[in-house]
């Protein structure tokens, strides 16, 4: 895809949820144009973030990440060890595994390394999104991001019929 766009979340952010909306309706518009990546970055105020983001990367394990994450950001209220067993049910999961994986090292490791890579590159506070590897600061409203996009996707035409010419 000509535009990637990282998004570093947290589970339990009320702005982070509203944004998981956004994005669903960005990545409608813009099709295989746009390719979307979700980084856990929880918050230290937020308890059950963390826990939601391993059962999130958990759900991945099975190839159910976005299923599970539009659960947790649904119930975002409500984010008990039991309550993601039953999102995990909900959607089919080996439940063994999931419950083995939701607390294995491999995936509190993924977890803190997207944490990490957040604050390797700036990141403070969520929902924190790159386009094209450039922070975006405008308004995470649909006009506003759909400006910023279209314009990523100029540049990357400009520069695809810049490389062309050599």
């Amino acid at each position: 895809a000509p535009v990637t766009i990282v998004e570093f979340a947290d589970f339990q952010c009320p702005h982070c949820k509203a944004a998981a909306g956004l994005m669903k309706t960005i990545q409608s518009k813009f099709g295989d144009d746009v390719v979307h990546y979700f980084k856990h970055y929880p918050l230290p105020g937020h308890p059950k973030a963390r826990l939601a983001a391993q059962a999130a990367v958990a759900a991945h394990q099975q190839d159910k990440f976005w299923p599970m994450h539009d659960l947790i950001f649904k119930h975002q209220r409500s984010l008990s060890s039991d309550k993601l067993v039953r999102f995990a049910r909900q959607l089919g999961m080996n439940i063994g595994k999931f419950k083995k994986d939701l607390q294995s090292k491999e995936v509190t490791q993924a977890v803190a390394a997207n944490k990490q890579e957040g604050s390797r590159v700036g990141v403070k506070g969520t929902p924190a999104i790159f386009i094209n590897g450039q922070r975006y600061m405008g308004a995470q409203t649909e006009k506003g991001l759909t400006e910023a996009i279209r314009s990523a996707l100029e540049a990357s035409k400009s520069k695809d019929e810049g490389s062309s010419d050599e």
